[in-house]
């Protein structure tokens, strides 16, 4: 179990396609996926774990179900869970806690995106590490539409994994971009730890200011 966790975190495909459990090893991706769509502050690497998994499906050692259909429930169940995050807790003190530690940056984009586009913004913020989680938050503190929300939040969740899922896919069965499939991967890991490293960067910020001002 360790060493499958170990093996994830590294995106090691030689010892997960070995993998002599390999319902447990979609089990646990399953998992880190939906975590990372519901909760702000895990430093989940998201993006690059559908890469990875698309990898996995271009190796043949899991089917492509697996980011055609459970990947993008999972990713989607996520964000609803982040929407009742913020339809229970837009009363109560904790999510005014929370808007007060928000990294501004991060809030004001993801503000900007469901003013301006509504409900739709879930497309747009799917695919910025961070504020995914903002966004569907912000629309349940806002009490927009659930049924609705629920539908547009599953539609986006296809087009993310599938996009980024077919090109790890992609990766495994074409030579052009399997010579270059290392630093798609490093690219984008290291796009979502820099995303997650300046958000909590900037909330240690805020809290170390509010603290100086009081």
């Amino acid at each position: 179990m360790v060493e499958m966790l170990v093996a994830i975190w590294e995106h090691d495909l030689d010892k997960l396609a070995h993998s002599e459990t390999l319902n447990l090893l979609v089990f646990i991706i399953l998992i880190i996926i939906m975590l990372e769509s519901a909760v702000i502050f895990l430093p989940l690497p998201g993006d690059s774990l559908v890469f990875m998994t698309g990898a996995l499906v271009g190796l043949g050692v899991i089917g492509f179900e697996t980011i055609l259909i459970y990947l993008p429930i999972a990713a989607g169940l996520g964000s609803l869970l982040a929407y009742w995050q913020g339809y229970l807790l837009r009363t109560s003190s904790a999510m005014r806690y929370v808007n007060r530690i928000m990294p501004v940056d991060k809030l004001n984009k993801a503000s900007r995106l469901v003013s301006k586009y509504g409900i739709s913004s879930m497309f747009l913020s799917r695919f910025i590490p961070f504020v995914r989680v903002i966004t569907p938050m912000l629309m349940g503190n806002n009490t927009l539409g659930y049924f609705k929300f629920s539908f547009v939040s599953m539609i986006s969740a296809f087009m993310w994994v599938l996009s980024i899922g077919f090109l790890g896919k992609l990766s495994m069965e074409i030579q052009m971009i399997s010579d270059y499939r290392d630093w798609l991967t490093k690219i984008i890991m290291f796009g979502t730890i820099v995303a997650f490293a300046i958000g909590v960067f900037t909330i240690v910020i805020r809290l170390c200011t509010k603290n100086q001002c009081s």
